[in-house]
């Protein structure tokens, strides 16, 4: 990942004066690149039945027969957008100073 971000808001409940109880959500998104060089050739057997090789049309990655990994570059570079959403407890210690627990799951 080159870069991840969110944009989220949050909507709670201040169960005492000095404890908020929230729940959080929006917009997750992030920057990736991908990049392998081969530089020798080598043969590979798959362990199990992997179904058609990714990036070998006509192969079978069955574990029977080797295949052999040529030599070549491949990369891959997309922003992926997604989602974030969460809840939390926030603690106001004094004015202006407070204490978080965030629980947060990005996808």
């Amino acid at each position: 990942m080159h870069w991840i971000g969110t944009v989220r808001g949050r909507l709670g409940y201040l169960v005492t004066p000095e404890l908020l109880l929230y729940g959080t959500g929006g917009l997750a998104y992030g920057a990736y690149n991908f990049n392998i060089r081969r530089t020798q050739l080598d043969s590979v057997v798959f362990p199990t039945n992997n179904g058609a090789c990714p990036g070998v049309p006509g192969y079978s990655c069955n574990g029977l027969t080797p295949i052999t990994v040529g030599l070549g570059s491949v990369s891959s570079s997309s922003t992926l957008v997604g989602y974030s959403v969460g809840g939390g407890a926030e603690w106001m210690l004094f004015p202006n100073w407070s204490l978080k627990a965030v629980a947060r799951q990005s996808r």
